[in-house]
């Protein structure tokens, strides 16, 4: 994406406090070429654990498929974490449903309708759930 290298300076920068509540730095070495890389994303925490939710289409995710190590740039501070990337489908729904609770304004971009309680509607949930992953940060002690 375009927009990356714009990304990771500010994170990188003094002026990270502007995104890091809600963009991380995944820093990781790459399985099959050895090559270091560096990929924003969003992410929802809760406690010890962080997850992500990305699209099928992208490959930074598959390097984590069977489990890695990575180091996170999370909120200004380098932390040690074990990723897991999964596409089992109701994995990626209960993610998708914890992301849209606490994170309702990415509601409309992955099309799923919020009910009246502001909860996301388990029809599109599941359906929203067949074309995303999920990936999973569990930080080190």
């Amino acid at each position: 994406m375009w927009f990356n290298p714009i990304m990771v300076w500010i994170l990188r920068s003094p002026f990270h406090r502007l995104i890091s509540q809600s963009v991380m730095l995944v820093q990781y070495t790459g399985q099959k070429s050895g090559k270091a890389y560096a990929v924003p994303v969003n992410y929802l925490q809760r406690g010890k654990m962080l997850f992500t939710i990305s699209q099928p289409g992208r490959t930074w995710w598959r390097n984590f498929r069977k489990g890695a190590p990575a180091n996170l740039l999370l909120r200004g501070e380098q932390v040690p974490a074990f990723v897991q990337a999964s596409q089992d489908v109701d994995d990626v729904a209960q993610a998708l449903t914890d992301f849209l609770t606490g994170n309702t304004r990415y509601a409309s971009y992955l099309k799923v309708r919020l009910g009246e309680d502001g909860r996301p509607l388990p029809e599109d949930v599941c359906r929203a759930a067949a074309e995303r992953i999920v990936i999973r940060y569990q930080l080190s002690e």
